[in-house]
């Protein structure tokens, strides 16, 4: 968030705050911006969701070991000029590669060896992404003389394996961002401009935010800013507010009545049930505007409820 932006937004707060005095609040306003080298690790979030306490299951999901895999290998020869990484084989089980030395001519440019003349790596690693023994740790690295260690003697294997053991917990941010928007989606969040970080969220759920913004207080590196402003009852306010508010929840309701269409003879019932339980609690985000606008609420969640019962016809149930 730009100065002139952060100065923008420190005047809206002090004009709601004067305003809100009198009125009263009906909301929060929240604008953000996450810094793009914001890093946290796992334990790290988790502590400060405890502290605060926030639900953990607002966290993200720790990125699978293939994704992560993939990350380490590209970058384990990076800045070294005399090996390559390369894969030796590839089964359903596991994923061998090996750690190769690169040739230098005399005008010292590295030149990659062919497959063909490679010989014995200086060192393998094998990636395991469904581990049996540890999930959490798909990745050995087995020296030459096929003794598996965690302390290889090879300096890219040696990096790969800490670039792995640090990356495997950690979120950065894309996780992160995708942290908050899921937050603010079950927070009740109304975006309040089609570009932007800019969103309302009811009172209902105000005391989750102001958590929230906490946890990235704390997180977000120097650059990233998350500020959550009360909201003032105000006429003109409502009547934005409870439009855009309109517009997210039909959304909603469309996305889910076109995947109860799409539902085959053979749809299972468990996706069927799930659905149900995206309907009930896209009705408990929508009550959470009842002070906002009374008629909001009662259509919307009307038009939920039917969703709901055209499922349960489906699975010849009943409430």
């Amino acid at each position: 968030m730009s100065n002139l932006a952060k100065r923008t937004v420190e005047r809206i707060a002090a004009s709601q705050e004067a305003l809100g005095e009198h009125t009263g609040y009906i909301g929060a306003t929240v604008f953000y911006d996450v810094e793009s080298t914001a890093k946290c690790t796992h334990d790290d979030l988790e502590k400060h969701f405890e502290r605060v306490n926030l639900s953990v299951a607002l966290m993200p999901s720790l990125p699978s070991p293939r994704k992560v895999f993939s990350y380490v290998m590209a970058r384990g020869a990076v800045g070294i000029a005399d090996a390559q990484v390369l894969r030796i084989s590839s089964e359903p089980s596991h994923e061998l590669w090996g750690i190769y030395p690169v040739k230098v001519t005399g005008e010292d440019q590295p030149v990659m060896e062919r497959d063909a003349e490679l010989g014995e790596p200086l060192a393998k690693i094998a990636f395991f992404p469904e581990s049996p023994q540890d999930p959490t740790q798909p990745l050995v690295v087995a020296a030459e003389d096929g003794v598996v260690t965690e302390t290889p003697s090879n300096q890219v294997a040696a990096n790969i394996i800490a670039d792995w053991n640090y990356r495997r917990g950690l979120f950065t941010n894309p996780d992160l961002s995708e942290m908050i928007r899921s937050a603010l989606k079950s927070f009740g969040r109304t975006r309040l401009k089609k570009s932007g970080h800019a969103y309302f969220v009811p009172a209902g759920r105000m005391d989750d935010m102001f958590k929230l913004q906490d946890v990235m207080s704390r997180i977000g590196g120097e650059e990233t800013q998350m500020m959550v402003i009360p909201a003032a009852i105000h006429p003109s306010g409502l009547v934005h507010i409870t439009t855009e508010a309109r517009k997210g929840f039909e959304d909603d309701i469309r996305i889910l009545r076109e995947k109860i269409a799409s539902f085959k003879d053979g749809t299972r019932d468990d996706t069927k049930d799930k659905t149900i339980q995206e309907a009930q609690r896209l009705k408990q985000t929508i009550e959470l505007y009842r002070d906002i606008s009374e008629d909001l609420v009662t259509s919307l969640q009307s038009d939920a409820d039917d969703l709901v019962n055209t499922v349960r016809k489906m699975l010849g149930t009943s409430e």
